[in-house]
């Protein structure tokens, strides 16, 4: 693994040289940090990737994965709402709503991460059935029936 992300890197280096004004490189470096569980080296990779363009929504979601990783909740929060808004219409949209339905779960907010599962199963309904279990429990401790 380690060999693997030390190639990555140097790609990712590789190609900051040749556009330095692109989040791309920026974006990927920050997902390389993920990967190697340093979730403060991420976000400030996707920090300077959002710099040079604030809309890229992917950098959003994964920032939010971090400082998730982090404890770093509600920053966590803002920033999923941020991916829902700049990958609207994207077809991983639904991923956006699946990530923060956990999030707003582990936040304590069942009612709002149902909501977010509903949403992200009528983007992606071939996700309904592996998602039938999990919102038949949130219900349950909701106290509600479908």
């Amino acid at each position: 693994m380690e060999g693997k992300t030390e190639d990555a890197n140097q790609l990712v280096g590789a190609s900051m040289g040749i556009d330095p004004d692109s989040p791309i490189p920026h974006f990927w470096q920050g997902n390389i940090a993920l990967e190697e569980r340093q979730p403060a080296r991420a976000i400030a990779a996707f920090d300077r990737a959002l710099e040079l363009d604030p809309t890229h929504g992917f950098s959003y979601l994964d920032r939010a994965l971090a400082k998730q990783s982090s404890n770093l909740l509600s920053p966590a929060l803002m920033d999923m709402d941020r991916a829902a808004v700049f990958l609207g219409g994207d077809p991983i949209e639904f991923m956006v709503y699946e990530k923060r339905a956990f999030l707003k779960s582990r936040m304590g907010d069942l009612a709002a991460a149902l909501q977010d599962l509903d949403r992200m199963v009528t983007l992606e309904p071939s996700r309904r059935a592996q998602s039938e279990p999990l919102i038949r429990e949130w219900r349950r401790q909701l106290g509600k029936t479908r």
